[in-house]
């Protein structure tokens, strides 16, 4: 251990020296990092701690179970803007808490991709197409090479063609595209990562009425918006690198360093008398072409300690941003210290992230910490999370035809959350999540503009358990939620029940096929619907208070597997046929109509 004391100790005293220099407490600095470091998350992708899978003969796109096989890409099929992705009460929907993601970002990016060791090249593909003009595509591709470099690549992409039997004017095409690429050897360590992601929506902006559904269908029921689209582009580009100072293998310290580049655009189409639709009107009254993007610029580079179960790292981070809208640049340069540390044992892990905004961004700060221990058949699971910080760049100052805003006294909003997980893996498995959020003095966009005088404190909280019980060949899968929000935020269901049930048994003497049938069935309470803005692609806080009424939902799903290759039929929302046909997900909104769809799956591994 001798000689990596030295580097660290400058690493500390030049970032405190950086503190005072920005005016900062230097006491308060050290309090900081003596309290939060030692707790520490991990951002988006972390060098340090990125795990690698081993990837397995068995392993299918889709996952392994084939009771899941018929939501795990594509979910269910929603008439909200965009599908499934940008559905905050979807069916896959399972955790509440983080419909906040949609009232403040027009834009959803796709999930972490994960590292995989592939002793063979693996080649997974994943299609299904349904009634109405649906379609989805999935494929991922991993291989290794010399055991220390590992690829995998993904492709998404899930659409739906405006045709009839549809409300008018909805069709969406959301398309996905990930590269990551890591390599370790004795004196170097290094990640490459690529995220591209493209939307293209029709924004109808909801039905004007519901009273011609039942009589004549959903397809000639007006719409707000007969000629509204969108068109949404996000980029992301990054590397990391780790350059080893130390000889001794189980203990590596050195410089690390990390940049990233990152492009959101999103362009909004709009054709027809816009005095009739809009209290404003700031460029043309018959069209409409909006347009704004956010590019950013970050560095970071430090220092970082390594063993078999600690990983430490502290770096400073310049970040500059630019902010374009139709044709107003506002750009700024920020700083901040980051501090991750990450604690493994055989059975029990820690990772933390913490990140103090230095100059730039009115002194931000978050702190994410992750826990898990794992038992024989037990796993717990821990995470907390903390910050405070400023709007979005896109929240603090917009302008278009019918828009505008600008924020000029920011202040920070503070959110706060703990989650609690526990699952057990033995005959009868069970598995329970507990969660609470606080937000205060968070944006919200009502009456034309964002405010953060009107729900100043909000709390909320959630709890799900769920099963999977098994006799012989039959499966019962309940999951129970329920949810408390107060009064002021009752946009959050109270209780959602669903339960799969399904016979599963391998047929014939080789019993090499594997069949399944059975039933998804839902009851979700009501809850009050929010809005959706079309020009500025945003689920917003209504004006008017109106209710999505209980329903009970039913599905029907059949298919099989062999070896590689797996099928599956399924009958989405059967219940469209006795439920109200005119109740609301959100305003604007009916229910979802009646689908039917057909996958299949296949693994190639060479």
């Amino acid at each position: 251990m001798k000689g990596v004391f030295n580097p660290l100790f400058f690493a500390l005293y030049y970032s405190i020296s950086y503190f005072y220099t920005f005016r900062i407490n230097v006491s308060k600095f050290i309090a900081f990092i003596l309290v939060l470091l030692p707790l520490t998350n991990y951002a988006q992708y972390n060098l340090l701690f990125l795990e690698t899978d081993t990837l397995k003969i068995s392993h299918r796109s889709g996952g392994i179970a084939i009771d899941s096989l018929d939501t795990y890409y594509a979910g269910d099929f929603s008439l909200t803007p965009g599908g499934a992705w940008n559905n905050p009460f979807g069916k896959n929907s399972t955790d509440y808490l983080s419909v906040f993601s949609h009232l403040q970002k027009p834009l959803l990016l796709p999930k972490t991709i994960k590292s995989h060791f592939a002793a063979l090249p693996h080649l997974g593909f994943v299609y299904s197409f349904g009634s109405k003009g649906l379609q989805y595509v999935h494929a991922d591709y991993q291989q290794s090479f010399r055991k220390n470099i590992n690829l995998n690549i993904h492709f998404d992409k899930n659409a739906y063609g405006n045709i009839k039997g549809m409300m008018r004017n909805t069709g969406f095409d959301n398309q996905s595209f990930q590269v990551l690429l890591d390599h370790r050897s004795e004196k170097y360590e290094g990640l490459l990562y690529f995220n591209y992601i493209k939307s293209k929506r029709q924004l109808s902006g909801g039905i004007t009425s519901d009273t011609l559904i039942d009589t004549f269908g959903l397809e000639f029921v007006p719409v707000r918006k007969e000629y509204a689209n969108s068109e949404q582009k996000s980029f992301e580009l990054g590397t990391q690198h780790a350059v080893n100072f130390n000889k001794d293998t189980l203990v590596r310290h050195g410089i690390i360093y990390k940049n990233r580049w990152s492009i959101e655009n999103r362009e909004f189409f709009e054709q027809g008398a816009m005095a009739g639709m809009y209290q404003n009107i700031y460029i043309d009254s018959n069209a409409t072409r909006d347009q704004y993007q956010i590019a950013k610029i970050n560095n970071a580079g430090g220092y970082f300690l390594k063993t078999n179960f600690l990983q430490v790292e502290a770096l400073i981070q310049h970040s500059f941003w630019d902010y374009q809208n139709l044709g107003t640049h506002r750009d700024t340069s920020e700083i901040e210290f980051q501090g991750n540390v990450g604690i493994r044992f055989s059975n029990f892990s820690v990772q933390n992230e913490m990140k103090l905004n230095l100059a730039g961004a009115h002194g931000e700060w978050s702190e994410s910490l992750k826990a898990e221990f794992k038992q024989v058949n037990w796993k717990h699971m821990l995470h907390f999370e903390s910050n405070s910080k400023l709007p979005t760049v896109f929240q603090r100052s917009y302008f278009a035809n019918n828009q505008s805003w600008n924020l000029t006294n920011l202040k920070t909003a503070q959110q706060t959350g703990l989650k609690y997980e526990v699952a057990n893996f033995s005959k009868w498995k069970l598995a329970g999540q507990f969660g609470w959020k606080n937000m205060k003095n968070t944006y919200f966009f009502m009456n034309d503009t964002w405010r953060n005088d009107t729900l100043t404190n909000i709390n909320l909280f959630t709890a799900i358990v769920g099963a999977d019980l098994k006799w012989r060949a039959f499966h019962l899968q309940p999951r129970v939620t329920y949810s408390m929000a107060p009064e002021s935020f009752d946009f959050i269901p109270q209780y959602d029940l669903r339960a799969k049930l399904f016979y599963n048994q391998k047929l014939f003497k080789a019993k090499r096929l594997d069949f399944i049938i059975g039933v998804d069935v839902r009851y979700q309470a009501g809850y009050r619907l929010l809005d959706y803005q079309s020009n500025i692609d945003l689920f917003v806080l209504p004006n008017q208070q109106l209710t999505h009424q209980p329903v009970l939902e039913l599905s029907f799903f059949t298919g099989f597997k062999i070896d590689v290759f797996r099928f599956y039929f399924k009958v989405e929302n059967l219940d469209y046929f006795w439920n109200s046909k005119t109740n609301l997900q959100q305003i604007g909104f009916p229910t979802n109509p009646s689908v039917i769809r057909l996958g299949l799956t296949w693994d190639f591994f060479n």
